[in-house]
């Protein structure tokens, strides 16, 4: 019951902590039995619990056994949350460990048809790649199916984040075609067959998330995405709002520049460099790459205009009942939380903790909840009028959404202002930028032809 009553309070959560929250390959979900579902595991807490709200299978999650603690915590933990605990030995270089235990309550919950969830990463690192697996997954399914003479299929699942440590980012979940074979006629499996299985796996999961395997070239990926993606979709006759050709696009975008950077490094590295420059000066004057490409003209009517006028009104309310919430949440993390959690520096980058994400959507919820309850009760209390108080109480969480909806609008309206400003000041720098736009574009028309010549 806790389960499922957490499932529905935490995808609402979930809907407002990320700008947009979107599922795909969900017709690749089994109709019927078990599954073994395994994920890439970008950002702690936040990955399985985007996963469960995400399908509508019960799942059974398998976590690190030092993260249940004792008594009631491991109880609640394994009783109302389904985890299953895992021992992971290289923890543990001067014990002796055993994974009987989980290996026996994972083909019990696959017998009674539940469905298991594990992350075969082992850990949880911010990187837009899969990183090496363990062979958990091949272990569970083929060790089932010798034991009950009965398939089980892994789904891989691929969580693609915008930025997974930072509120009002993206969160794209992409669920993957079933793996499915069958076991040895062998009794027992030598590991050369687990790796080769784990191989097979870790290549269906690549497929289903933007893979860059140089993590140094993730901010070069994007933003070749942002300046070429209305050209991709323009040429192709695809909406903007098709989510699986934006997928598809991001994803050949950053296979593109991994085959680039190893067959033509030499080339290829003065062209990121001006893309970057690009971005770069964009940043410098305050203007967007969107302005830039519509070269500086802007659709207004009297209509978007009232309509404008009307929601900042509904929006200043907005402002006022959330300021104190929302400075408190930024103080309590830059004060209290972001000095307690260690970034990861590889390769001269750093990387934000990948709990940042976690304490931040934990943080904020229950914030959100205490200030909620301490308004409406407050305003019931102060008019005698608890009708009010339970009205404030239901519409605080479309009045967040709103708010957070609107704020995008005022700040791409106040960005607007200001390139129009910049056009009038800086002609000479706007010229530029939209000349190096133009040749920008045709340079990666070019380096597209070569890539789909090289693919057909």
């Amino acid at each position: 019951m806790l389960y499922y009553i957490l499932k529905r309070v935490i995808k609402i959560f979930l809907k407002a902590f990320f700008r947009s929250f979107d599922v795909l390959g969900e017709e690749n979900i089994p109709a019927k039995g078990p599954v073994i579902y395994v994920a890439n595991h970008p950002s702690a807490v936040i990955d399985p619990i985007a996963i469960a709200v995400s399908l509508k299978d019960k799942l059974y999650f398998l976590a690190g056994e030092e993260y249940f603690g004792k008594g009631l915590q491991a109880r609640i933990f394994k009783k109302e949350f389904n985890m299953i605990p895992v021992a992971r030995p290289w923890l543990k270089k001067d014990k002796k460990v055993s994974n009987i235990d989980m290996f026996q309550k994972c083909f019990e919950s696959l017998a009674e048809g539940k469905s298991i969830l594990l992350f075969p990463e082992a850990s949880s690192v911010t990187v837009s790649k899969i990183r090496e697996l363990k062979t958990g997954a091949i272990r569970i399914k083929m060790g089932f199916e010798k034991m009950m003479d009965q398939t089980v299929p892994i789904v891989p699942i691929g969580l693609n984040f915008s930025n997974a440590h930072e509120f009002q980012s993206r969160l794209l979940v992409k669920i993957g075609e079933p793996i499915q074979f069958k076991p040895e006629n062998n009794s027992t499996e030598p590991a050369e067959v687990y790796r080769e299985k784990s191989k097979e796996i870790q290549q269906a999961m690549s497929e289903c998330i933007v893979n860059i395997e140089n993590d140094a070239n993730e901010g070069i990926v994007k933003r070749i995405n942002r300046l070429f993606i209305n050209i991709f979709l323009s040429a192709n006759n695809v909406s903007p709002g098709d989510r699986i050709a934006n997928f598809k696009f991001a994803q050949s975008v950053a296979n593109a520049v991994t085959y680039f950077e190893s067959a033509d490094h030499e080339k290829i590295e003065p062209v990121k460099n001006r893309i970057n420059h690009y971005f770069d000066k964009l940043k410098d004057l305050g203007v967007s790459n969107d302005f830039i490409e519509n070269n500086g003209n802007s659709s207004f009517s009297l209509f978007k205009i009232i309509g404008f006028t009307l929601g900042l009104l509904l929006h200043s309310l907005g402002v006022i009942y959330y300021f104190l919430p929302y400075q408190l949440s930024e103080f309590i993390y830059k004060k209290v939380i972001q000095p307690k959690l260690k970034t990861d520096n590889r390769e001269g980058i750093e990387y934000e903790n990948q709990f940042t994400g976690t304490m931040m959507f934990g943080m904020g919820v229950f914030i959100y909840i205490l200030w909620t309850l301490i308004s409406s009760i407050t305003i019931g209390y102060m008019f005698t009028n608890w009708s009010l108080a339970l009205m404030v109480f239901i519409l605080a969480y479309p009045m967040l959404r709103f708010n957070l909806y609107f704020a995008r609008l005022v700040y791409r309206a106040w960005y607007t202002i200001k390139s129009v400003i910049v056009r009038f000041n800086n002609k000479s720098d706007w010229k530029s930028l939209v000349q190096e736009r133009t040749e920008l574009i045709d340079t990666l028309k070019e380096y597209q032809s070569r890539y789909d010549s090289i693919n057909q």
